[in-house]
């Protein structure tokens, strides 16, 4: 999906995802295919009536222990149906990139 997208996606600063319209392990299969490097402008992901649950949350923090979005520093988790098992994870995620990326400097 973001593949077609080409040369445009490095300057994308903002993404937001609005419910699943590639189905309800949406955010889990696209989490799973970022690499480190991914997306490299984004300092913000929406999540919106996503339903992501804690499979999707558990893919996202894993992208952003790999490095990708390295600039995140918002994510808006909307209806996502995280419970506490998943809770945790995009946190956990995004401090460990922070972590990553502190050391890099």
């Amino acid at each position: 999906m973001l593949g077609t997208l080409g040369s445009v996606l490095p300057a994308l600063e903002e993404m937001a995802l609005y419910k699943p319209a590639a189905g309800p392990d949406s955010v889990q299969r696209l989490a799973e295919g970022l690499g480190a490097g991914a997306l490299p402008a984004v300092t913000t992901l929406g999540i919106m009536k996503m339903h992501e649950g804690n499979a999707g949350a558990s893919a996202l923090a894993a992208a952003l222990g790999r490095g990708a979005l390295p600039r995140l520093n918002v994510i808006d988790l909307y209806n996502a149906a995280i419970g506490d098992a998943g809770a945790g994870g995009p946190r956990a995620g995004l401090a460990a990139a922070s972590r990553a990326g502190e050391s890099q400097s």
